[in-house]
């Protein structure tokens, strides 16, 4: 800062303090304050007066304005971790395309798209659901609402139980 600035920054401490202000004043605090930007020194005054009543020193303009530096260079570096982790976010195609293929590997295998899956929902679905009461060959439905599962092939009793059937 330049001690025209450091004035200035001792005018708004008089503000707030009402201390008496000299040039003796502003070459101390130049000494000890010239290597911060007048912006970062400003609100650091702010901060000070915003917690406290005791009059301010050089060092408590200085520790909270170095504080504030290292708190947006942290943001700066975490902000750049998260995006070097979750690269950039993807467009809305992008977005819907991923959502599409998301849903249809939920999808219960009523197309022929995957034989794998419709072999294990056939397995799962050879036996009755000790959980839920399902016939052979049925859906599993959900409790309560009689709606049929659709995320998967049945309950976890069922899946057992056909797993001791077939072994």
């Amino acid at each position: 800062m330049k001690r025209a600035e450091i004035a200035r920054l001792l005018t708004m401490a008089a503000a707030f303090d009402r201390r008496t202000l000299g040039e003796a004043d502003v070459a101390a605090w130049h000494s000890v304050l010239d290597d911060l930007d007048f912006p970062e020194a400003e609100s650091a005054l702010k901060a000070h007066y915003a917690d406290t009543r005791e009059f301010v020193m050089p060092s408590d303009i200085r520790r909270r304005a170095i504080a504030a530096r290292r708190d947006r260079a942290n943001r700066a570096e975490n902000a750049r971790i998260m995006a070097e982790l979750h690269g950039p976010k993807p467009d809305a195609d992008t977005y819907a395309r991923g959502f599409a293929l998301a849903a249809s590997a939920l999808r219960p295998p009523d197309h022929d798209d995957d034989a794998e899956k419709t072999a294990r929902w056939a397995f799962v679905r050879s036996v009755p659901c000790p959980y839920c009461g399902a016939d052979v060959g049925h859906p599993c439905v959900r409790s309560g609402t009689q709606s049929p599962l659709r995320m998967t092939a049945g309950h976890p009793s069922r899946v057992e139980a056909a797993e001791k059937a077939n072994p």
